[in-house]
């Protein structure tokens, strides 16, 4: 794996803690390769550096496929926790 930035929405639970902005480089975390494989909108919020800029941005305007996997990942953390 190439270096990645996690853009999603800070979340600690018994099993996932994890901070918006956070670098991963080569593998993930058992738990965070584990809700990537469970949850595509998750895995959709590891960007490579080159791209951090203009996902921000469509992260922002909630109108765009990452602003929207932004805001299902955080509702399902809100209503029912990480699984």
């Amino acid at each position: 794996m190439t270096q990645v930035i996690y853009l999603g929405p800070a979340m600690a639970t018994a099993t996932l803690t994890i901070s918006t902005g956070t670098i991963f480089s080569g593998s993930l975390p058992p738990p965070v390769a584990e809700k990537m494989e469970s949850d595509n909108d998750f895995k959709a919020l590891f960007i490579p550096p080159e791209r951090v800029g203009k996902a921000r941005i469509d992260i922002r305007r909630g109108n765009t496929f990452l602003g929207a996997c932004y805001a299902r990942v955080l509702a399902e953390y809100r209503n029912k926790g990480v699984k």
